[in-house]
């Protein structure tokens, strides 16, 4: 992946097709895709960048981390497994709720 600056903020750009998301728990990455820069404009491409800010800011990163530390533990309890599909749509809708106040 090829590091750039964008605005105040580092990312890691892939030529692959994937969503954006923000990855490590200590040493935070926002990787995106190339066509995205591309192709969005400035003002999306700030709110796709605030989205993933958000994420490392109300600690999800963190969240996650626990929840299959947990899962990895607790292997036999199939609940844990159901719910990670509900656990992270949670999470995605918080950071989409905080986001949109943040953006204004």
């Amino acid at each position: 992946m090829e590091k750039r600056k964008v605005w105040d903020t580092v990312i890691y750009v892939t030529k692959m097709p994937v969503t954006p998301s923000t990855m490590g728990v200590f040493r935070h990455k926002i990787v995106i895709p190339e066509i995205i820069l591309k192709e969005y404009s400035r003002e999306e491409l700030q709110t796709i960048l605030l989205h993933e800010k958000t994420h490392i800011h109300l600690g999800h990163l963190l969240f996650y981390l626990l929840w299959d530390i947990l899962r990895t533990l607790l292997w036999l309890n199939p609940f844990l497994t159901i719910g990670t599909k509900y656990f992270r749509e949670d999470m995605e809708e918080i950071c989409d709720f905080v986001t949109i106040q943040r953006s204004g």
